[in-house]
């Protein structure tokens, strides 16, 4: 036990002696980290992928139509509906975040 405690009281001895060199890399370090983040610029990026069954939603609005449209045709007209200025109103001013039950896959960046 004193042969553990000698080694520790020399080593913080040894540490002792360097102590203001340590410092001073320390904060060369830091202001550098701090110089580096402050560089960085301001980018925001948010994005988001919206899966939906264009038959369940989309039969109703295309009941009296004659040819039913392609698939480019579908998905373009429920997203003009999806993103329709009620729509958008309406989400906004509910302020909560939606989650989905369903396992989430993430898009590669």
């Amino acid at each position: 036990m004193d042969e553990l405690l000698g080694q520790i009281t020399t080593a913080v001895r040894g540490m002792w002696i360097y102590r203001r060199l340590a410092m001073l890399i320390t904060w060369l370090v830091a202001a550098v980290g701090v110089g580096a983040v402050l560089m960085m610029p301001d980018h925001y990026q948010a994005s988001a992928r919206v899966f939906v069954d264009t038959q369940s939603i989309l039969r109703p609005l295309m009941t009296g139509i004659a040819v039913q449209p392609n698939i480019e045709q579908q998905v373009a007209m429920l997203s003009r509906t999806l993103l329709s200025r009620p729509t958008v109103e309406r989400l906004v001013r509910t302020g909560r975040s939606w989650t989905s039950k369903a396992p989430c896959a993430r898009a590669p960046a």
